[in-house]
């Protein structure tokens, strides 16, 4: 029995990439450097980075969103940079990409509620704008029912 193909992100989006296409002053650069490693993972290998970069290069987002839901699970204030960013990207994008994962995201919402007092990472004023991204997104999710 053959084992399950590996689906790649160049798969998913029917990339044919050319290094040589990235001009030579370039290709040392941060983004085509993580482009070129991005696009030869599978979703289960993309990192907290890796999907906080496609949010910041509006890149990939579908599967960015189905990614950062399991990293959210785990951790609803995971993050690359600021505590919770994760979830202020997820919150923000379009609600074509999240509306099949409302109550999963619903749940995740309601955990981070109830462990935002006990994180210590976060300072008062973080807590606060993490409260209002997700109470904006737990209205969001709940006005597709209207």
């Amino acid at each position: 029995m053959a084992g399950k193909a590996r689906l790649e992100i160049k798969d998913i989006y029917n990339i044919t990439y050319d290094p040589e296409s990235i001009p030579e002053e370039h290709r040392w650069a941060p983004i085509p450097q993580w482009y070129e490693k991005v696009i030869y993972k599978t979703i289960e290998e993309l990192t907290v980075f890796d999907i906080w970069r496609m949010f910041m290069q509006e890149l990939f987002v579908d599967t960015a969103v189905k990614r950062a839901i399991v990293y959210l699970k785990e951790d609803p204030f995971c993050s690359e940079i600021i505590d919770g960013d994760i979830m202020k990207f997820v919150s923000e994008v379009n609600i074509e990409f999240v509306k099949d994962f409302k109550e999963e995201l619903l749940g995740i919402i309601a955990n981070a509620r109830k462990l935002k007092d006990e994180y210590d990472c976060m300072t008062e004023d973080d807590k606060i704008r993490y409260t209002a991204v997700i109470d904006s997104f737990e209205k969001k999710l709940l006005d597709l029912d209207n």
